[in-house]
Formats: C-alpha cells, structure tokens, sequence
C-alpha cells in the first residue's frame, strides 16, 4: 500500500511540475513583455523567472521618460524583484560562471530613485547589490554610485 501512496505522490507531482512547465511557457511566450512582467512572480523556473523580470523592467526603463506608468512598473516590479532576488540567484549566478554579475534590475532601479530623489531608497538598492556581489558595469561599481549619491543627497540638503 505504501508503494501504491509513493507512486501516487510521484505522479501528482509530476503531473504538477509539468502544468508549472506549461504555465511558465504561456508567460514566456506572452509578445507584451509588460504583460509577462506582471506574471513574472508565478513563473516556476528562477532562470525564467530572473528572465522575464529583466525583460519587462528594461521595456519599461527604456520608457520611463515618456511615460509616468513605466517608471512606476520600473519601481514597482524592480523592488518585488529585489525582494525576492534570494528566490533567483543561484540561478542567476550559474549563468554568469566567472563573468561580472551583471542584473541591471539593480542599477536602473537606483537610476530611477536617483531621477526622483530618493537618494536614501538608491543607495539602499546599491548596497543590496553590494551584498550579492553584484556589479553595475561601471568603473566605480555600487561603490562609487553611492559615493555619487551621497554627494548629491548633501547638496540638496
């Protein structure tokens, strides 16, 4: 009888790894990368799911400047991105090998705060970056962003 339940189990989960599969693949296949954007939490793979977040963020980044709703999906989605960044990095990382890690969620978020002022919610994302080793692609990396953002914070105040 055991077997029976063990076998059972085996299935159903099975059966709901591939329904995931299927789900994630209907995401992944949405042309609107904002449309997949808003999804992106249910996709089951991290790789796929650190994927579409990339994608609708960077749409959405892109557009900011012309459009106020893409800089809310900036914001909105790049700290559920960030928030559940644990959920995706050793995903992530397997990608980059000895590559620099690169995840501009991270940069064109604390670009986003920094457009609007919110020198304290950028240098908190830079050093969210800072702590998974991230880099930004600069010469300075997070670093010498926050220095930048320190100095411009001083100014205005």
């Amino acid at each position: 009888a055991l077997d029976d339940e063990s076998a059972t189990a085996d299935a159903v989960e099975s059966e709901q790894e591939q329904s995931n599969a299927d789900s994630d693949q209907d995401i992944l296949e949405l042309t609107d990368p904002i449309e997949a954007l808003k999804q992106a939490y249910s996709v089951s793979d991290p790789w796929q799911r650190h994927m579409v977040y990339t994608k609708g963020i960077d749409y959405a980044y892109k557009k900011r400047s012309s459009d106020k709703t893409m800089r809310s999906y900036v914001v909105e989605y790049g700290q559920s991105y960030i928030k559940r960044f644990d959920s995706v990095k050793e995903a992530v990382f397997e990608h980059f090998e000895d590559s620099p890690r690169l995840v501009p969620i991270f940069k064109q978020l604390a670009i986003v705060f920094e457009e609007e002022k919110a020198f304290d919610k950028a240098i908190k994302v830079c050093g969210a970056a800072i702590s998974y080793g991230l880099d930004d692609g600069t010469n300075t990396g997070y670093d010498g962003r926050i220095e930048r953002l320190e100095k411009k914070k001083s100014a205005v105040e």
